[in-house]
């Protein structure tokens, strides 16, 4: 939680320094929300992992270039991963019941995007969005239910790169802008910085909330 409250507070001071020194096609703000998130790839093919539930909190700012179009960068805190479940065994290989594992990993993503106007409504204003994504690598953990748990984070490939795509509305409050945004972002890299494994890849989709101005 300190680094989501490090991220958003950095990049709203941020913000507000450039909506003080340039004019109203600045905007500001910061976003919350969650998702479900996942892997695929090669590895993904084998182990079959199911979603789990990620977070995303952080804050963007944006310069409105026409009444239809901006383009912003934001800075994010996400946590990402995956869910898997397996049987085990005794010693002579009969079943004996189900493990429950997870990957839960971290990041600081910062995704540069642009934003397209569908229509324009009194009360609320439609778009859709997309643009590349860089995520840094904070932590990885692999945890077993009810077992030891793994530090991973020195494997974690750092920079991650990926793009996202997605739609969402914004709703006028005043001198406030309320948004409601739906996603789905993936990664072009590996996520494990290691020789000759089998490729994971981070995807997901997440609906975050937003107020700026």
């Amino acid at each position: 939680m300190r680094v989501i409250a490090a991220v958003a507070c950095v990049v709203l001071a941020a913000c507000a320094t450039c909506s003080t020194a340039f004019a109203a096609p600045w905007h500001y703000g910061a976003r919350l929300g969650g998702g479900m998130t996942n892997i695929h790839g090669e590895f993904a093919e084998i182990a079959g992992p199911e979603w789990r539930f990620g977070y995303t909190a952080g804050g963007y700012a944006e310069y409105e270039i026409a009444p239809s179009f901006s383009v912003g960068l934001e800075a994010l805190y996400v946590t990402k991963g995956a869910h898997f479940e397996g049987e085990t065994t005794d010693p002579f290989g009969n079943p004996v019941g189900s493990s429950d594992a997870d990957l839960k990993l971290s990041y600081i993503e910062i995704p540069l995007v642009a934003r397209v106007g569908m229509a324009h409504f009194e009360k609320f204003h439609p778009y859709v969005v997309a643009g590349p994504t860089l995520d840094i690598a904070l932590s990885a953990r692999s945890e077993l239910e009810d077992g030891p748990s793994a530090d991973l984070s020195d494997d974690l490939q750092s920079p991650d790169l990926g793009v996202l795509a997605g739609i969402g509305a914004r709703f006028p409050t005043g001198s406030m802008m309320l948004g409601l945004e739906f996603r789905y972002g993936t990664s072009f890299t590996d996520l494990w910085d290691i020789d000759n494994n089998l490729e994971s890849i981070n995807h997901g989709f997440s609906l975050t909330a937003s107020l700026g101005r």
